[in-house]
Formats: C-alpha cells, sequence, structure tokens
C-alpha cells in the first residue's frame, strides 16, 4: 500500500510541474507579444510622426512659394503706380495740358490707392524677414482691410476717367504729352491704359492668394483662423467696389441719355450727374406729369438718393400732338390715353434697338427737408415749400404699382435728408 501511495503521489507531482511549466511558457508567450504590439505602436508612431512632418514641411514650401508669389506682384504693382504718379499725375498739376478737374476724372485717387499698397508692401517685406511658419499674413491684411476703401471712388470712376482719356488724347499738346512719356524705361512698353485698369483687378487677386495660403497653412497654426478672417473681410471689400462700380457704369448710362440744354443762361451749367456717393434708386417710364396751372407733359423721372431730375422726352411732333389732343377728353378717356402713351413709349424702345432714346434735361430738384410726396389714387403728388429752392408742385400720373415703388423710394430719401 505504501509503495501504491509513493507511485500517486509522484505521478500528481509530475502532473502539477508540467501544468506550471506549461503556464509559464504560456506567461513568457503572452510577455513576447505584449512587447512586439508595444514595438510595433511605437513604430507606427514614428511613421505617422514622420510622415506628418513631410506633409507639414510641403505644406510651408507652397505657403512660402505664395508669399513669394504675393509680395513680387505686389511691389511691381507699387512700381507702376509709383510710375503714373511721378511722369503722370505730377507735371500734369503744373504744365496745365489738361484742367484741374480734368485730371481728377482722369486719376480720380490712384495717388490715395498707391499710398495704401506702399504701406502694405513695407508690412509684408518686414513679413518676410520671419521664418514661414511664424508668418501672420492674415493680420496684415486685417489690420489694413478699412483701408482699402479708396478703392471704392477709384473703380466707381474708373469708365468715366477712360471715357475722357480718350477725348484728351485727341488734343495734340497732350497726345504729344503722353507719347514723349509713354517711351520711359519706367513703363517697360505699357500703355497708359493697361496701368490704370490694374487696381480693379488687384483686390480679387488678393482673395485668391490669402485663400491659397490658408489652403496650406495647418489647422493649428495661428495663421490659419487669421487666413480665413482676412479672406472674408476682402471679400466684401471686393464686394462693396464692385456694387460701386456697376452703379457708376449705370449712372453713366443714365448721363449719356440726357442732353444739356444750351441757353445764355445755362442753369445746368455746372451740374455733374456722376458724384462720388450719389446712387440711382429708380428711373420711371414716360410718364404724363400735371402742373400746378393744370398743364400735362410727358417726362421721365430719375431719382438719385440726392436729387429727382425731370426729363423731356425727344419724341416726334406727331406723338406729341396725338397726346395733347386726346389728353383733354374725360377722364375715363384720359387714362385710355395714358395706356396708350406708354404701349407707345414700349414700342418705340423695342424699336431702337440700337439709338438709345435721348431726353432733354428740364428740372433738378434737390431732396431736402422742404421737399414732400403726397400718394394720390391716380399718380403721386410732389411738392416743394420753396424754403431752400424754387417752389413746386408736380402731380405724376402712374399706376399703382409704380406709385407704391416711387413712394417707397421719396421716403427713404426723405427720412435720410
Amino acid at each position: 500500500n505504501t509503495t501504491k501511495w509513493k507511485k500517486g503521489s509522484k505521478k500528481k507531482e509530475k502532473k502539477s510541474e508540467k501544468k506550471k511549466r506549461k503556464q509559464k511558457t504560456e506567461r513568457n508567450n503572452e510577455t513576447d507579444q505584449d512587447e512586439t504590439h508595444q514595438k510595433q505602436a511605437i513604430s507606427r508612431s514614428f511613421s505617422a510622426f514622420y510622415s506628418c512632418s513631410k506633409f507639414r514641411t510641403r505644406l510651408l514650401k507652397k505657403k512660402a512659394q505664395v508669399f513669394i508669389e504675393l509680395i513680387e506682384t505686389e511691389q511691381n504693382y507699387v512700381t507702376d503706380l509709383t510710375t503714373i504718379v511721378d511722369l503722370c499725375i505730377t507735371p500734369l498739376k503744373t504744365n496745365q495740358l489738361i484742367s484741374a478737374q480734368e485730371l481728377s476724372i482722369l486719376f480720380s485717387n490712384l495717388e490715395e490707392v498707391r499710398n495704401v499698397n506702399q504701406t502694405l508692401l513695407t508690412s509684408l517685406i518686414c513679413e518676410s524677414q520671419l521664418p514661414v511658419e511664424r508668418h501672420s499674413v492674415g493680420r496684415i491684411f486685417q489690420r489694413q482691410g478699412d483701408a482699402f476703401q479708396v478703392y471704392e471712388p477709384y473703380c466707381a470712376n474708373f469708365e468715366r476717367g477712360n471715357r475722357l482719356l480718350k477725348e484728351v488724347k485727341k488734343r495734340k499738346a497732350f497726345a504729344s504729352f503722353l507719347k514723349e512719356t509713354l517711351q520711359s524705361p519706367r513703363f517697360h512698353g505699357n500703355k497708359l491704359e493697361d496701368i490704370l485698369i490694374r487696381p480693379l483687378s488687384r483686390l480679387p487677386r488678393y482673395c485668391l492668394l490669402i485663400k491659397e495660403m490658408g489652403s496650406n497653412t495647418g489647422t493649428e497654426d495661428v495663421d490659419y483662423m487669421e487666413l480665413i478672417e482676412a479672406n472674408l473681410k476682402m471679400k466684401q471689400i471686393v464686394n462693396q467696389v464692385n456694387d460701386a462700380h456697376r452703379r457708376a457704369a449705370r449712372m453713366l448710362d443714365v448721363q449719356a441719355q440726357l442732353e444739356i440744354p444750351t441757353t445764355t443762361t445755362n442753369v445746368f451749367e455746372s451740374f455733374e450727374l456722376v458724384k462720388a456717393g450719389r446712387r440711382l434708386l429708380y428711373e420711371t417710364r414716360n410718364v404724363s406729369v400735371e402742373n400746378s396751372k393744370g398743364k400735362v407733359s410727358v417726362r421721365k423721372l430719375y431719382l438719385f438718393d440726392d436729387i429727382l431730375i425731370f426729363a423731356k422726352p425727344k419724341l416726334s411732333t406727331y406723338f406729341i400732338k396725338y397726346y395733347h389732343h386726346h389728353h383733354h377728353h374725360h377722364h375715363h378717356q384720359q387714362q385710355q390715353d395714358q395706356n396708350h402713351v406708354q404701349e407707345q413709349d414700349e414700342e418705340q424702345r423695342h424699336g431702337q434697338d440700337q439709338d438709345k432714346q435721348r431726353y432733354r434735361l428740364e428740372q433738378i430738384v434737390q431732396i431736402t427737408s422742404d421737399f414732400s410726396v403726397q400718394p394720390l389714387p391716380d399718380g403721386l403728388r410732389i411738392e416743394v415749400s420753396g424754403k431752400s429752392q424754387k417752389e413746386l408742385s408736380i402731380k405724376v400720373l402712374v399706376d399703382e404699382q409704380e406709385r407704391e415703388t416711387l413712394n417707397h423710394y421719396f421716403h427713404q430719401c426723405v427720412r435720410t435728408t
């Protein structure tokens, strides 16, 4: 029995040792696996860090290239504007080849534009002394963004200046001066018009360059949000400048339609329709107006934010006789005549494919505190009390829709005044 017990005990011990060895082997394998996983994880981290570093280097390289493009084009742009200031504007102020008013129309506020961009260029040059990862180009444009408002009057005046340039180039003295000036090596063979138009495209160019710099800037960088905000600010300014340019172009179209009468006592001699800040709010069709004496005539109204213009259409003699003959009929017949006048006007307007209808400037009313408008069932009554200008009382016959539109804009002007 003792021998059997000893044999059984030895078997148990062997099994226990075998089990312990197996457990130890498994623990060692698990440890080895953990170490392998840790090594793999560390290796992946280093690999990710390395690839991230390479990506950031590529971004910084592209950002630096865009910054170089910005600073080089800005240098060329400022140089061109300075050339016009030195070789054109400054001499023309003293040689009297053109009047001071013509000089102002030709070049507008180009000197102010140049000064603003010279300041921007100086800031960019200072920024170029820093490593590209420390650049704050967005902050520069945010800080100087409001200064770019000087582009608004320049762009608004551009079409007007371009038309005047074509006129003054017909004068021998000015043409000779311009030909000699353009031979300067500072112009690099460019025409005057080629440089004068560049401010119109410079602001949109800033938006593109700022956007490109932002796309090559890491989201964790300080300059990232600054570039986004700078881009939004510059886009807002571009929209304002474009609106001013469109309004001015429309004003020139209106001015082309108006014929200023020439008399010995011309009250319109010093009148300038295109004016900084002036906006065309509404223009009517040819409508009938009735003065304080009951006389009815056909007129077109141009409503601006500070003045109201009455213009007489240059219609055929037959048309005017037809209108006046039928106007003195019954009130019911009067409404039919008015509709017929408008129909005739529409037909005439559609028939003039190439030649625009012309109007003779007849009266200018300043929208001041003594100006008032009263809605009527068949139109509007416009009155001026005569405190600051000639007394006026005119009834404008328009349909309900146009009456509401005119009334809205009239009251908007009066409230502003």
